[in-house]
């Protein structure tokens, strides 16, 4: 049975099955019909040997008589039936003068029958014909139905009903349907696309809201410089015409508004910068992992000298010999991360490396005053600080958040337990 079941797995050779059942029971049906048909043809006609006998006969007394019956060809002699003279008495040889005997056989039997007995022998000739006609029409009607309900019906009302799901725009479904068939595989495949279409829905409408959301930070951070203008501004013109200003007033009024232009420049170079990082592509290579993190020590303890800053390093647990990454996001993203933690770092960062499933995780924890319970609240927002908050937001963590999705990762923000901020980085391999 398991081997059946394997062998009509296609639609081929279910479909072929199908035609070899039907095709057997069509032949059977048709030979039944007509053997049938043939028997009661049979009994309709009458025995093709039967012949008429006539009997000639001539008394001594001169007298003549004819009989006539029928009979069995061979079976004449046997059946002539028994001459008796006027007294009922059976005549002797010696009465006879003379018998003449003629035998004609029936060709026609069908000439034989009753009307009612021929249309009903003629009805049995065509449904000779016609019956394994009928069978062969209605056995192809059956097989194409069965094959159809038992292989097409279901996947087909599914396909349509996922198709319609999809252009009504809705991709919250699943399209199930277990068969190890070209239909099941046509199922599996519209499955699998119907889901690639939802994560690529869902990382699109992500890319937009993160978008929006940075988008609405700067525009939130760009009124604090444009209300400091406009107020430099306003007092430039309201003190100017009484002359109240002196002319070193004058300067240093100057001066803070070309510091506020200054900034608002920086926030447009950063809305450029983020937008760049779309275009970046993925570019990865295989490399030693023990390799990589020699070059990321060495890089990263030359930026933290700089600044006075200790840098401890720990790589456990790294079960990979070489690992498939692209080693220049990675650098960048590292760099984000620690420039942004040397501005609140006191004595030392400690950096780690750790693999899990597929994944490179890298720490890094400072000895600082740790993130504020804002910035952990939205710490999955790109969220942009204004130029006077003293947390551990910004440009640099936007950029690596956003580097980390390209690469297929993440990055999360958290306070260590020694009150420290932490920064973990997800790096898929």
């Amino acid at each position: 049975m398991e081997k059946l079941k394997r062998k009509c797995s296609s639609l081929q050779n279910y479909f072929v099955l199908i035609v070899l059942i039907t095709f057997f029971v069509v032949i059977c049906l048709s030979l039944l019909s007509i053997w049938g048909c043939q028997k009661f043809r049979e009994y309709l006609l009458p025995n093709s040997n039967t012949i008429w006998v006539t009997l000639n006969i001539t008394y001594s007394d001169g007298r003549t008589e004819e009989l006539e019956f029928s009979t069995e060809l061979g079976q004449e002699m046997y059946d002539i039936p028994r001459l008796t003279g006027a007294e009922g008495g059976l005549i002797n040889n010696s009465e006879l003068s003379d018998i003449k005997t003629s035998i004609e056989k029936i060709e026609n039997n069908f000439d034989m029958l009753t009307p009612k007995r021929k249309i009903a022998y003629q009805i049995c000739g065509i449904s000779m014909i016609a019956m394994p006609l009928i069978f062969s029409i209605v056995g192809i009607l059956i097989c194409g139905f069965i094959f159809y309900r038992k292989k097409l019906n279901k996947p087909l009302k599914l396909l349509e009903n996922s198709m319609e799901q999809i252009s009504n725009k809705n991709l919250d479904f699943k399209l199930s349907y277990t068969s190890n068939d070209e239909m099941g595989k046509l199922c599996n495949s519209f499955e699998k696309m119907r889901q690639i279409l939802e994560e690529t829905n869902k990382e699109l409408w992500k890319m937009i809201e993160e978008r929006r959301l940075v988008q609405a930070s700067v525009a939130h951070d760009l009124r604090n410089p444009i209300s400091i203008i406009e107020g430099y501004t306003e007092y430039l013109q309201t003190n100017l015409q009484n002359d109240n200003l002196s002319k070193d007033k004058i300067l240093e009024i100057t001066s803070n508004i070309n510091k506020t232009a200054k900034r608002l420049e920086r926030y447009t170079d950063s809305i450029r910068t983020i937008n760049a990082l779309e275009d970046i592509e993925v570019n990865r290579k295989e490399i030693s992992t023990r390799k990589f993190i020699e070059d990321v020590k060495s890089d990263l303890k030359q930026m933290t000298k700089s600044k006075g800053i200790g840098l401890d390093l720990e790589a456990e647990k790294l079960f990979k010999e070489k690992i498939k990454i692209d080693s220049y996001i990675i650098y960048r993203i590292l760099e984000n991360i620690i420039n942004n933690a040397l501005r609140y770092s006191k004595e030392k960062i400690n950096l780690s490396f750790n693999m899990q499933e597929n994944y490179l995780i890298i720490s890094i924890v400072d000895d600082g005053i740790g993130f504020s319970e804002d910035v952990l609240k939205g710490r999955n927002n790109l969220i942009m600080p204004t130029a006077s908050s003293n947390e551990h937001c910004g440009l640099g963590l936007i950029i690596s958040r956003i580097l980390c999705k390209k690469h297929g990762g993440k990055l999360e923000l958290s306070n260590d337990i020694s009150g420290g901020a932490k920064v973990k980085i997800f790096i898929e391999i």
